[in-house]
């Protein structure tokens, strides 16, 4: 339902791992915004137990071989948001950036829809939408945004929201991975932005990250 990317082309792109799971224990995704801090959905630890017990994967493309290019770390601290559907992971130690692992870029003002580039979603998730076991091989798909009137997520309608559906129309719907990044190319300098958080088994619905910036330095402070 999605494409294999090349390796090295999600460096920001995190797979949060809970090791009691089988296979690798991949059970998010999430986006690397600081050396020592990742951005995820705040519902992937409803159940969660004892968070320092989990692990966070960077620079790999297969779970299951992750490549002497992949960083792992623990995590040291969790840190939900309590309104919205995202939390902050706090690492054990900063990363080292590199081709594979680099940082995802949240602006802080809301962009101009209507100039934006392509959008893509990535994870190991399914990206078609089928409830089935994650994979181990990363997958990316292109979507388009809609217009907020065509949001319809679990979210209370209050929450903000950025709604997304597949770019080439299908039989598979757009499913984003529940903490997974929505990025978007910005044409003027083909730079990436990271414009959303993927909610918690919510289709393409995405809480925006420009709403987040002072929380978020508030919270690595």
């Amino acid at each position: 339902a999605g494409a294999v990317p090349v390796p090295g082309a999600w460096p920001g792109l995190a797979s949060v791992q809970d090791p009691h799971r089988a296979g690798s224990g991949h059970v998010c995704g999430g986006t690397l915004i600081a050396p020592a801090w990742v951005l995820t959905a705040a519902r992937c630890f409803l159940r969660a137990g004892n968070v320092s017990t989990w692990r966070v994967v960077l620079g790999a493309t297969d779970l299951s071989d992750p490549g002497p290019e992949a960083q792992v770390r623990q995590v040291r601290r969790l840190r939900p948001h309590g309104a919205l559907d995202v939390a902050l992971l706090q690492l054990e130690r900063p990363v080292e950036c590199s081709d594979y692992v680099q940082l995802g870029c949240v602006p802080r003002d809301g962009p101009s829809t209507d100039g934006l580039g392509a959008c893509y979603i990535a994870g190991w998730g399914a990206l078609g939408g089928s409830a089935q076991a994650p994979r181990e091989v990363l997958q990316e798909a292109e979507v388009r945004l809609l217009q907020p009137e065509s949001c319809g997520g679990g979210e209370a309608e209050s929450a903000p929201q950025v709604c997304a559906e597949r770019a080439q129309s299908g039989d598979h719907p757009c499913q984003g991975e529940g903490g997974g990044p929505l990025v978007c190319r910005d044409p003027d300098s083909d730079q990436f932005w990271m414009l959303g958080v993927t909610s918690w088994g919510g289709g393409c619905v995405f809480t925006p990250t420009w709403h987040l910036s002072d929380w978020i330095l508030l919270q690595m402070d």
